[in-house]
């Protein structure tokens, strides 16, 4: 799983559907770049409990 970013964006660009737009594109990256943000939180152990949260919040 250890692949390029290059080969991961053409994988990205091969899956869209035909008569994707611009905006369809930029979205499937924003949405690869959160996943990828927050897999490395969770690897870091920054990530928090729904209680915890609802704590902090003082809900």
């Amino acid at each position: 799983m250890a692949t390029g970013i290059k080969e991961d964006a053409l994988k990205l660009v091969h899956n869209l559907p035909d008569g994707a737009t611009w905006d369809d594109l930029f979205q499937k990256v924003y949405e690869r770049i959160i996943v990828e943000k927050s897999l490395a939180e969770l690897r870091e152990g920054r990530s928090y409990t729904t209680a915890e949260v609802r704590q902090r919040l003082g809900l």
